[in-house]
């Protein structure tokens, strides 16, 4: 059975990460931190569904390592992001372990708020991480303010 652990830092935005590998997690733990995200561990599937019933923190991105699940990473961020059911969409991210020559270094965009990207730099994933999070706040504010003209 999975683990959780939630650890607080200086920023609002909350990132899910699941991940298996207990190195692999730690250093992902400390990279986000050194961001300044508040980041919300789960080591599968299922614990980061019982994170998300604890309610121990508002979920505004997952992060999800390829290699550590059973299925397809992105059916697994689906049902993820299903569960914390959220008006607006949490965008997904997956992080192949592995990957050709030719999708080094690239993000692509897979529809709906899901992502893969095949990261070689700390540098590429800070950049999309900030450019997700910060489009889904736009959208968020263009929502409620849609909402509030409306009434």
């Amino acid at each position: 059975m999975g683990s959780v652990i939630v650890k607080e830092t200086r920023r609002k935005d909350s990132i899910l990460l699941v991940e298996d590998d207990h190195k692999l997690r730690e250093y992902m733990l400390r990279f986000l931190e050194d961001l300044g995200y508040r980041v919300a561990l789960a080591t599968d599937e299922a614990a980061s569904l019982r994170l998300v019933d604890a309610d121990q923190t508002q979920i505004q991105l997952i992060l999800l390592n390829q290699k550590m699940l059973s299925d397809d990473a992105l059916a697994a961020g689906r049902r993820i992001r299903e569960y914390v059911n959220v008006p607006n969409p949490i965008p997904v991210v997956v992080l192949p372990f592995e990957f050709t020559n030719e999708l080094e270094g690239t993000d692509q965009n897979m529809g709906d708020g899901y992502y893969k990207s095949y990261m070689t730099t700390e540098q590429q994933l800070e950049d999309l991480l900030a450019g997700l999070l910060k489009d889904r706040l736009v959208r968020s504010a263009f929502s409620v303010i849609s909402s509030t003209s409306v009434q």
